[in-house]
């Protein structure tokens, strides 16, 4: 009877075992972390014969999401921000512009935001604005369904109206918007892949009626092709058939983020559209400002470039661009505007390795010739500015509102601020298949338990 005790005791040890192993973060490494080894593989596995033409951009954290109410965020420190980004030579600057400060009329903010976009044209850059929604839908401000879609329109033909990009990515990716949707875990129509084709060619139509000559894009997670692949594929599917939309953009985290990219393309093709790995890194959470990842960001910016040669990507853009200054820039600290500023006059490996790319690369289509034609216009709609001034439940399975995801990017729980801080990727939810198996072992461990309480029982 003790050794029939000790085995059951044994069993029930070894599937919890089997349960802590579907732990989120184990569900991570299972859903694609990606590590030195994986990356010595597609060094070699997706070395191109030869270099192509393509675009680089290059993301200004800071001006995105809520960091700019941050009062530590100074326009010095945005402005050292901007210019060590600009320094990678990459053709284009990504802002995620947040809509909070239009909503609560703060003009310093909107005054800081317009400065910025003014630098990057007299730079001679390319601008690319993506939908950041707004932070004060996210801390306390939900909207439902219905009422966020409809603020959506108004806000990106705000922005249009006032800068011009040359590039607009209306849909940053849906599950991002989760947390800011009351009913988003509720409402099918919030998981409806035919409403998200019919916004996205709204979006498209608000934002060229107010700036003709900017061209409109939608980004998706990668990894939710392969774990939601009943919304996106037919999502994606549908958006390439959008005579207003030019271009496609995958948001890629994982070493699943890049082969669900490569499937679906080959699989279903880009649809005549661009293809833009809109944003990308070695991970998505706090641990990527861990220094000690200096050499492996590194190599995966090599990687990363050869991969989107592959997919005859049309432009590439890393994501936690504070990381080419310093890893001590984790958006919590430092919060002393003079050592923010210090720590981006710093470069790291990835830096370097980011602007040799792009100075080895053919020219691109998104040059500074046609560049310099459409900052001619946009500088002077955005001449207000001057030098004075993540997952829910929902079956969008690529949010989170983890604060160590990119809904709330870089930031610890401890932030002072009540905004998130360089929000942007999200977590991929756990497949279904992993999903039940973890309830099945779970099942299991509940039944033995209870047969070894009969059994103890009996024994009495």
């Amino acid at each position: 009877m003790e050794l029939r005790l000790a085995c059951a005791v044994f069993l029930v040890l070894s599937l919890l075992g089997l349960a802590a192993g579907l732990t989120p973060r184990a569900q991570a490494q299972q859903s694609g972390t990606i590590t030195q080894q994986w990356l010595d593989q597609m060094l070699t596995q997706w070395k191109p014969a030869q270099n192509v033409s393509m675009s680089f951009e290059v993301l200004d954290n800071r001006v995105g999401y809520g960091n700019i109410a941050l009062s530590y965020d100074t326009l010095q420190v945005q402005t050292a921000n901007l210019e060590m980004v600009m320094s990678t030579n990459a053709q284009c600057v990504r802002m995620d512009i947040g809509y909070a400060p239009w909503l609560q009329n703060n003009q310093t903010q909107i005054k800081i935001v317009s400065t910025l976009v003014q630098d990057v044209r007299s730079a001679g850059k390319c601008l690319i604005i993506a939908d950041a929604g707004s932070e004060t839908y996210r801390h306390g401000g939900q909207l439902t369904w219905s009422q966020f879609q409809a603020a959506w329109g108004p806000r990106v033909t705000t922005l249009a109206s006032l800068y011009h990009p040359d590039y607009y990515i209306v849909i940053k990716e849906p599950g991002w918007y989760v947390p800011m949707v009351s009913d988003a875990a509720t409402n099918p129509e919030f998981s409806n892949a035919t409403n998200w084709v019919n916004l996205s060619q709204s979006l498209a139509a608000d934002v060229l009626k107010v700036s003709p000559s900017s061209k409109v894009g939608v980004s998706v997670a990668a990894d939710s092709l392969g774990s939601n692949p009943s919304l996106y594929v037919p999502f994606l599917n549908g958006v390439v058939k959008l005579a207003d939309v030019s271009f496609v953009g995958y948001d890629i985290y994982t070493t699943t983020g890049f082969t669900s990219t490569q499937n679906f393309l080959t699989q279903n093709g880009s649809g005549g559209k661009d293809i833009w790995i809109a944003e990308a890194w070695s991970g998505d959470g706090n641990f990527v400002f861990d220094p000690t990842r200096a050499a492996l960001d590194k190599e995966w910016m090599q990687v990363v470039y050869y991969f989107a040669e592959t997919i005859h990507a049309a432009a590439l853009m890393p994501f936690y661009t504070d990381l080419m200054a310093s890893y001590s820039l984790n958006g919590t600290s430092p919060t002393v505007p003079s050592d923010i500023i210090s720590l981006y006059s710093q470069r790291t490996p990835v830096y370097y390795e980011f602007q040799s790319i792009i100075a080895a690369s053919p020219s691109t289509s998104t040059s500074s010739s046609s560049t310099q034609s459409s900052s001619t216009t946009s500088s002077s709609s955005s001449s207000t500015s001057s030098r004075s001034s993540a997952s829910s439940s929902s079956t969008i399975s690529s949010s989170t509102t983890s604060t160590t995801s990119r809904s709330s990017l870089s930031s610890s729980p401890s932030q002072s601020a009540s905004y998130t801080t360089l929000s942007p990727p999200t977590s991929t939810a756990p497949s279904a298949g992993r999903s039940v198996l973890l309830a099945v072992a779970a099942l299991v461990v509940i039944l033995i338990i209870v047969a070894l309480y009969l059994v103890s029982r009996r024994l009495k």
